[in-house]
């Protein structure tokens, strides 16, 4: 999603995804007040087929193999926020019923648009923020589309499969002690919670330093793609 101030990041994350996913990309453009509201209408706006979402602030590093997931599920990563006492997801989740052990990061997600019941997670999502407007509901903290997807995809019990915090790597949850260390193998990066003007420099710097591999030897790259489609199957197997 791209908007005119997050025009240069989204032109970022675009390469990044065409590089490391290999899929064609549908850039899906608003005006920044509209951008999360035009979230909640992805079911509309997409193809029904088999879709990743990214945030124009986040940026995969590394390959990515997505192609053993059959679309049953909806596939994200854990929000570690849900444990800080001063996150929105801390206040929302009682608010909506949600169970915090099943609160995903709404900056990357994977659903199948060919799924009416993941389409449902849109229109559940779409529901409740009207009534939030109406005073039906209590406002959220998050002003943002995350809690109400997670709504969306909790109420209507959709399958959720849940990712290793590498695929969606949070530096800002790592700094905040809401998420204790690095994983060693990150896949993507994601600048939730910096200010607008310092999320390109985090990304250029954590994608450089997260990115960096010290066995550049053509053993050690066959080490690594074995390793990374061994986890790629196994997180979306069992996760």
């Amino acid at each position: 999603m791209s908007t005119p101030l997050y025009a240069e990041l989204a032109r970022a994350a675009v390469e990044s995804v065409e590089r490391h996913l290999k899929v064609p990309v549908q850039v899906v453009e608003c005006e920044d007040r509209e951008a999360y509201l035009t979230k909640l209408r992805l079911d509309r706006l997409c193809p029904k087929t088999k879709c990743v979402f990214f945030d124009a602030d986040w940026r995969a590093i590394r390959d990515m193999d997505l192609t053993g997931w059959d679309g049953a599920a909806w596939m994200a990563v854990h929000d570690p926020g849900v444990f800080h006492p001063k996150a929105f997801p801390v206040h929302d989740c009682p608010v909506l019923g949600l169970d915090a052990g099943q609160y995903f990061n709404s900056g990357f997600f994977c659903w199948d648009n060919s799924r009416a019941e993941h389409r449902a997670v849109f229109g559940t999502a779409r529901k409740l923020s009207q009534e939030i407007e109406a005073g039906k509901i209590d406002k959220l903290h998050d002003w943002g589309d995350q809690s109400l997807l997670n709504a969306g995809v909790q109420h209507n019990k959709v399958p959720l499969h849940l990712l290793p915090f590498g695929f969606n790597y949070m530096r800002f949850m790592v700094q905040g002690r809401s998420f204790l260390h690095t994983p060693a193998m990150v896949h993507a990066v994601h600048a939730a919670g910096f200010p607008v003007a310092e999320k390109m420099r985090h990304l250029d710097v954590a994608a450089e330093f997260l990115g960096y591999d010290l066995d550049t030897s053509e053993s050690g790259e066959r080490a690594e793609d074995a390793a990374v489609k061994f986890q790629h199957a196994r997180a979306i197997k069992l996760a």
